[in-house]
């Protein structure tokens, strides 16, 4: 693998997170809504589950997870930079710790409850658009690892030496 391949995942991993993470915030997310054991399915607004709104009561885990994607986005932009400097020791680091955030925001999907008029619904976020998002953008830091692990290990011809070395 050259380095043309690393830059290509640094490249697509940083659009897949940050389409992920604008998916809390622009979206829609398939809800099922449940009361004692009748459920229903219903697209709403990301935003409503992220932060709340009038109707539906917010999920503190899909806020958490909207952090984690703007944590993984902004090491993903790191990585990026550390790419395209040809520096592809810390570009390996940096897309390991990337995925950890990256991985974590799934934490959306927990059901939580709301109270509606004193009645009590669980609410379940669904997988949607946004948990594709963040799957490709997963896998597109799991290829920029193994990558930059690879040009790390074999620098192109003429590459100037790397002072450091992968452990």
């Amino acid at each position: 693998m050259n380095a043309t391949g690393v830059k290509v995942c640094a490249v697509c991993g940083v659009i897949f997170q940050l389409l992920a993470t604008l998916f809390f915030v622009a979206g829609t997310m398939p809800i099922e809504l449940c009361f004692s054991g009748f459920c229903a399915s219903d697209d709403v607004d990301s935003s409503d589950v992220t932060f709340g709104s009038d109707e539906i009561d917010g999920s503190a885990a899909a806020m958490i997870a909207f952090f984690l994607s703007i944590i993984a986005l902004i090491l993903a932009i790191v990585a990026l930079v550390f790419v395209f400097k040809g520096n592809f020791v810390k570009a390996f680091k940096i897309f390991g710790v990337a995925m950890i955030p990256n991985v974590l925001v799934y934490i959306y999907m927990i059901p939580y409850e709301i109270d509606v008029g004193g009645f009590d619904y669980e609410v379940s976020p669904g997988y949607g658009l946004g948990g594709g998002m963040n799957t490709a953008a997963f896998f597109n830091f799991l290829f920029g690892l193994i990558f930059a692990k690879k040009v790390a290990a074999n620098p192109p011809v003429g590459a100037p030496p790397v002072a450091e070395t992968i452990a």
